[in-house]
């Protein structure tokens, strides 16, 4: 097991993380012990609000006057979720880094009943506190799969009956959920880069949303949001 802790701010993401059987929490500080109920009492803190400031200085963190310390969960294993028949939808996050945009699309794969995403390993902050606070404690509920090689764990979902879909502008296809199969892989790339080319290729098909043409596109969370939304509601 990873010893490493860290440390996270928001009362959301607190909560989460109390909540969460898999994960260990080493410490929190509040400012009002009102604000935490929990049977532990001997690692929760009462602090003035500048010392919960000064654990993300120089980010002006939201922290809301409540901060934890907690473990990194280990990454999950592909060859799990396709063991487990339940897990049927699948996020891969090809070049996306900015923190707020991934724990958007955290949290928006919680509330569609995405169960795993998948992201690089070399690129992927674990334990970046600003993406757990964006997730709004949703980072606790979904599966995130730190790969090695993106290619070659879609190569192996593919093996497995998933089918893979890119969503791109470039492509002239209006996505409909009238293509999906029962095993489903959404790969969505940076708004700068879109999805690198190697990845486009493992695609079984490319597909853009539907916007008006005032704009060029969608913020990347928003864009799963609706490709969320229009597949499984």
């Amino acid at each position: 097991m990873n010893e490493k802790y860290f440390w996270i701010y928001g009362k959301h993401s607190v909560l989460a993380a109390l909540a969460n059987p898999k994960r260990k929490v080493k410490k929190i500080f509040v400012t009002d012990l009102n604000n935490i109920n929990y049977n532990n009492k001997s690692i929760i803190h009462l602090v003035e609000p500048k010392k919960i400031s000064k654990l993300f200085y120089p980010q002006q963190a939201s922290h809301q006057n409540i901060a934890a310390e907690i473990q990194k969960l280990p990454s999950e294993n592909v060859e799990n979720i396709i063991n487990d028949n339940t897990q049927k939808k699948i996020i891969a996050l090809d070049g996306i880094t900015d923190p707020h945009n991934i724990g958007a699309i955290i949290r928006s794969a919680a509330a569609f009943n995405v169960d795993a995403i998948i992201v690089k390993k070399r690129t992927f902050d674990s334990c970046n506190p600003a993406m757990y606070k964006a997730s709004c404690g949703a980072i606790e509920k979904v599966k995130i799969i730190e790969s090695v090689n993106i290619k070659d764990t879609i190569k192996i979902l593919k093996k497995n009956n998933f089918w893979i879909y890119g969503l791109t502008s470039k492509s002239n296809t209006i996505f409909s959920k009238k293509i999906l199969n029962e095993k489903n892989v959404f790969i969505f790339g940076s708004e700068e880069n879109g999805i690198s080319n190697i990845l486009e290729k493992s695609c079984d098909y490319l597909a853009k949303i539907k916007i008006s043409n005032s704009i060029e596109s969608l913020n990347v969370s928003n864009a799963v949001a609706v490709i969320l939304h229009e597949t499984f509601c």
